[in-house]
């Protein structure tokens, strides 16, 4: 596939293994696709204080130390090894020639520097809030991959609250960002995972982030044609938003005696780290 010179696509990212599953492999092998790469930090900024929520991180650890410890070990033990492996995204980018860019905040320097590159597709991939300026600036709308069927899963750590709630089958989505968390058109919904089978919450997340080779396999074209991506309005029933689970979450969590890892993933974790 041949992208048209006006049609500018840009990925935003944090380096975490997440990132490495849904962008490595495009980036490889799409080397076109993106005009450039912004990767900004796994923690982000508020917008209100411009201060990292340090606070809240101590919080999650007192509350559900499993979730934190999961978080630690795919965003910064991951980076870690990366920087050692010259696996990273930063790496491969620069391998295929894409432009890489590192910014700290969302803040009037960003919003600028993404207004002058007058894109047709953001696909974002940042632990924070997106403001209206910069939902606005792509011609066709940001994209966001998201681990869980919407509305009924959004916010964050769905891999939990699957076990929690006892669901049997879960689904990845890809949708349009709005400022509302999770709330934008459906653009795609993966096939489903049954959860029985999976024997962690990292190997149900794995195979989330893995099922979106199917998201990627759908708007790849029209990311390659600028045309806009079909998508439909999401249901005004069962609509629900989970952040990190809490210590009563957690309690139900461990008298199921659910894991987060077993002995097989540590393979897996070093495996998909160092791939590439």
């Amino acid at each position: 596939m041949k992208k048209t010179p006006e049609n500018k696509n840009i990925l935003i990212y944090y380096k975490s293994l997440r990132s490495s599953l849904l962008f490595k492999e495009i980036l490889f092998e799409n080397p076109k696709l993106f005009d450039c790469v912004i990767q900004m930090p796994a923690l982000p900024y508020s917008r209100k204080t411009s201060k990292r929520n340090f606070k809240k991180l101590f919080k999650t650890f007192f509350e559900s130390p499993e979730f934190v410890v999961m978080q630690f070990f795919t965003i910064y033990f991951y980076s870690f090894l990366s920087f050692f492996s010259n696996k990273s995204i930063k790496n491969i980018c620069h391998r295929k020639k894409i432009k890489h860019y590192y910014f700290e905040k969302i803040d009037d320097y960003l919003l600028s520097f993404l207004k002058a590159q007058d894109p047709n597709i953001v696909i974002n991939s940042t632990s924070s809030l997106l403001p209206k300026e910069m939902i606005k600036i792509p011609k066709e709308g940001i994209i966001n991959f998201h681990e869980g069927p919407l509305p009924s899963y959004r916010g964050s750590a769905s891999y939990f609250w699957f076990f929690i709630n006892r669901e049997i089958e879960a689904n990845a989505t890809c949708h349009f960002v709005e400022e509302e968390l999770d709330a934008g058109e459906i653009i795609f919904e993966g096939p489903k995972i049954t959860i029985g089978e999976c024997l962690s919450v990292f190997d149900l997340w794995i195979k989330m982030l893995t099922s979106h080779r199917y998201s990627w396999n759908y708007i790849l074209p029209y990311l390659y044609s600028g045309e806009k991506l079909p998508s439909t309005k999401q249901s005004l029933l069962n609509q629900n938003i989970y952040s990190y689970p809490d210590k009563n979450a957690m309690k139900i969590f461990r008298k199921n005696k659910y894991k987060v890892f077993i002995f097989n993933d540590i393979f897996c974790f070093f495996k998909v780290s160092l791939s590439f």
